[in-house]
């Protein structure tokens, strides 16, 4: 089952913005009929339809075409810092009075819904400060959090580096965040596979994969499945664009 039930003050929160200096305006970016944004809101739609989504963006007119999607999307809106996502993010979950927050990156058009539900359930079970699926392809898990720990995590991060890279901060300070890692299974195991589009070579890359994988009968959507065993029959795309890292290799 591809979908998950309702939960009480669950939100899934989607950060994306227009001013990104490796690949500006990415999230409008085409992959086949869809945008690199729709592609990533729509595949976690698959599994937390029945779950709030706020689209998290930047102050400012640059975002307007973001905002439009959102509401062509029936996505909530909101605005807030371009130079601290974290702030974003908490203000974002106390304005729409989250407990819990799914947290996904709007540069994700891969993302695995059914990861995506796993690591919700777990996290509602166990009640930990984080939650993800490891060893996944790169861009294609979500982070799920209460919101103590986005409130931890404010109190406690004050360079502007790790306040704009606060996940992995909870991620890697396992001594200070009651972490889980989710095993993944063992066909979608390839985390030296990178299917985050941050650069233009990403967006390259990715833009083959929507190319040349076809979608799933049931649904129209691409299998993450199917992308990886593509990739591992095409060697010369498997490893192309390395000094970009676009792949990174299996050790």
């Amino acid at each position: 089952m591809d979908e998950i039930i309702a939960h009480k003050g669950v939100i899934t929160i989607i950060q994306a913005r227009m001013q990104s200096v490796r690949l500006p305006g990415k999230p409008l970016l085409p992959l086949g009929y869809k945008t690199i944004l729709e592609h990533t809101i729509l595949r976690a739609k698959k599994a937390l339809h029945t779950i709030p989504f706020v689209l998290a963006c930047p102050e400012g007119a640059d975002s307007n075409p973001l905002r439009s999607l959102a509401d062509f999307l029936d996505v909530s809106y909101y605005e807030g810092s371009n130079e601290d996502p974290l702030a974003r993010t908490l203000n974002a979950a106390r304005y729409y009075e989250a407990e819990t927050v799914v947290r996904i990156c709007g540069c994700d058009p891969l993302i695995d819904p059914k990861m995506l539900a796993a690591a919700l359930s777990f996290q509602m079970e166990s009640g930990r400060d984080i939650v993800t699926v490891g060893r996944l392809p790169y861009g294609t898990a979500c982070e799920v959090m209460p919101l103590r720990t986005l409130r931890r995590l404010d109190s406690i991060l004050t360079s502007s580096i790790d306040r704009k890279y606060y996940v992995e901060y909870a991620m890697v300070n396992r001594n200070e965040f009651d972490t889980a890692f989710l095993p993944a299974p063992p066909k979608l195991a390839f985390p030296e596979i990178r299917l985050r589009v941050q650069t233009e070579s990403d967006y390259w890359f990715v833009q083959r994969l929507y190319d040349t994988v076809p979608p799933h009968k049931d649904g129209g959507m691409i299998e993450l499945e199917d992308v990886i065993r593509s990739l591992y029959h095409q060697p010369d795309l498997l490893y192309q664009n390395v000094e970009s890292h676009a792949i990174v290799y299996r050790t």
